[in-house]
């Protein structure tokens, strides 16, 4: 019992077909992403395609960062939490505008995902600090 989504016909010139598909709201109910199956019937002549639809929670949020202070010279192991980041294979860190090497993914699920890296040497103040997801989206689909 799925809701339809809304579709408006683009471009059509005999040969080829445009459509937009726009989906209904889902509740996620508290996960950062969900998955659906996406299937497109054309009534004439009794085909269909299908494909995965991604819907992603609001913007990722980060809830807690442990330590929030350090010793300059680096080497401080630092765990965040963030809320609402989609499922991916890794993530990349930047600290201070320049990549970790050593971020890593050490837990995710669809409401939490908790990363860890490990500071680099860098001048006393605030440094900004950038998480980005990387890869395939989870569960990884090749077609």
């Amino acid at each position: 019992g799925a809701d339809a989504a809304d579709v408006i016909l683009s471009y059509s010139n005999g040969e080829n077909t445009e459509i937009v598909v726009l989906p209904p709201a889902l509740d996620l109910g508290g996960d950062a992403s969900a998955l659906v199956q996406v299937t497109v019937i054309h009534v004439s002549s009794n085909s269909s395609v299908s494909f995965l639809y991604r819907y992603d929670a609001v913007t990722p949020k980060i809830l807690t960062f442990s330590p929030s202070a350090g010793s300059a010279d680096g080497g401080v192991v630092v765990t965040v939490n963030v809320q609402y980041l989609p499922l991916v294979e890794s993530v990349s860190v930047t600290f201070g505008g320049h990549e970790v090497d050593d971020a890593r993914i050490l837990l995710s699920s669809n409401a939490m995902t908790i990363v860890s890296f490990t500071t680099l040497a860098t001048n006393p103040g605030n440094i900004p600090i950038v998480i980005t997801p990387e890869g395939c989206p989870q569960p990884c689909s090749s077609s």
